[in-house]
C-alpha cells in the first residue's frame, strides 16, 4: 500500500514540475519518492510489483534519473544565458546618433530608435557605445 503512494507522489511531483517550474526541487522530490518505493519493495523480498519485476523498476528509476539529470542541466544552461531583448541586452551595444543637441537626441539601435544622452560633442551619424539606460532613456559615450 505504501509503495503505491510513494509512486503516486512520485508521478505527482514530476508532473507538477512540468507545469510549475521549481528549479528541479519537485523532481527530485520525486525521485527521492520514486526510490524510497523500490527500497521498500525490495526490503520486503518481492519480486515483482503489480506483475512488473523489480528490475524493470529499477530501470525505469535510472532513466528517471537520467531524465533529471538532463532536466536540470539544461535548466541551468537555460538560466546561465545572457539576455537576448530588453533594455539589458543593449549594453554594451553599437547604436548610430540621428538626432543630437545639447547632450541629448535620438540613437539608432537593433532596428529602433531611443532617446539618449551622453557627451554633448556627438554628431549625427557617428557611432556610439550604449552604456546604461534608465526608464526608455540610454545613456551612450563615444566609441
Amino acid at each position: 500500500m505504501y509503495v503505491e503512494i510513494l509512486f503516486t507522489i512520485a508521478l505527482v511531483l514530476l508532473v507538477l514540475e512540468a507545469f510549475n517550474p521549481t528549479k528541479g526541487i519537485l523532481a527530485i522530490a520525486g525521485f527521492i519518492a520514486y526510490i524510497y518505493g523500490i527500497w521498500i519493495l525490495i526490503d520486503a523480498g518481492q519480486d515483482n510489483f503489480y506483475g512488473v519485476s523489480i528490475t524493470n523498476v529499477i530501470i525505469l528509476g535510472f532513466v528517471f534519473a537520467i531524465a533529471l539529470v538532463l532536466f536540470i542541466v539544461y535548466l541551468k544552461k537555460a538560466l546561465s544565458k545572457s539576455p537576448e531583448t530588453g533594455t539589458e541586452f543593449l549594453k554594451g551595444k553599437s547604436a548610430t546618433v540621428i538626432q543630437w543637441a545639447n547632450g541629448s537626441g535620438s540613437v539608432f539601435v537593433d532596428g529602433e530608435t531611443w532617446r539618449a544622452v551622453g557627451p554633448h560633442d556627438l554628431a549625427i551619424d557617428e557611432i556610439v557605445t550604449v552604456t546604461d539606460y534608465e526608464k526608455l532613456t540610454l545613456t551612450v559615450e563615444k566609441k
